[in-house]
């Protein structure tokens, strides 16, 4: 109990406060659910304004105290919006693809152990490594690397340490992307 002074007296009061809206849902990778994912909650679409969840063993969040008003939601390299209005539910169904490429000097000869960075496009880098978005491989003797199980969407990759080297990739459904990076 609260209490709180109305007019130079004391007046025992219990304070309720209105509970926020929520947002529950699930997330599928290939049909299965994801455990583990990464899922994102926009005010306005700004990556500044994003809270972050991980998905529970069978691909579960719960967003809770959520503002009505629209939202973005944001997962792997997709993101949609959501209307909160109450307590709103959102399954995400994904199919995964493949980015796979060979990165390469000025001279066009194979870098190995170079890091090549993955991440979804809605965020710059330093977005997406502040939220730990970001996914890296390791370029092999012929300068080759692979992303496997990316889920379909929008996503930027570029070598470590060489912003010129950004591309901006499209993933489709069970598809492989090719990159020469130079």
């Amino acid at each position: 109990m609260t209490h709180v002074k109305v007019r130079d007296s004391d007046t025992p009061a219990d304070l309720v406060f209105a509970p926020g809206h929520s947002l529950k849902g699930a997330v599928h990778l290939d049909g299965a659910p994801w455990s583990g994912a990464q899922v994102l909650l926009m005010r306005d679409g700004e990556m500044t304004s994003a809270r972050r969840q991980f998905t529970a063993h069978d691909g579960a969040f719960n967003f809770q105290d959520l503002a009505s008003g629209r939202h973005t939601l944001a997962v792997g390299g997709e993101k949609r919006p959501v209307d909160i209005d109450g307590n709103e539910w959102a399954d995400v169904h994904l199919q995964s693809g493949r980015a796979v490429g060979v990165v390469l000097d000025e001279t066009a000869l194979p870098q190995a152990g170079t890091i090549v960075l993955l991440w979804p496009a809605q965020a710059s880098l330093r977005q997406a490594e502040a939220l730990g978005v970001t996914r890296q491989s390791w370029t092999d003797e012929e300068g080759r690397f692979e992303f496997d199980r990316v889920p379909s969407g929008d996503w930027s990759l570029q070598v470590a340490g060489r912003p010129n080297t950004n591309r901006k990739l499209r993933l489709a459904p069970a598809s492989e992307v090719a990159v020469v990076v130079h």
